[in-house]
């Protein structure tokens, strides 16, 4: 239970900074689309442990966590 509530914390934080980043105008230099893979249902779920530099700080997100609909949103656009 703890485990996923840290998954959903840090999903929630990789989100937001997306978020913040997309209203600035910069996006990510050197996002790692690799370390995503699309499911048969249009989910962007991670292949490997990544961790993810934002104005924020960093985020580590690991392999097959859910992520918020704001990095599903960043990950269409950015890799295809």
């Amino acid at each position: 239970m703890r485990r996923g509530c840290v998954l959903l914390g840090l999903s929630i934080a990789v989100g937001l900074t997306f978020a913040a980043m997309a209203r600035q105008g910069h996006p990510p230099p050197g996002f790692p689309c690799k370390a995503f893979a699309k499911s048969e249902q249009g989910d962007w779920i991670p292949v490997r442990d990544v961790r993810l530099r934002g104005p924020g700080g960093s985020v580590e997100i690991k392999a097959g966590a859910a992520m918020l609909d704001e990095l599903q949103e960043h990950l269409d656009l950015r890799c295809h």
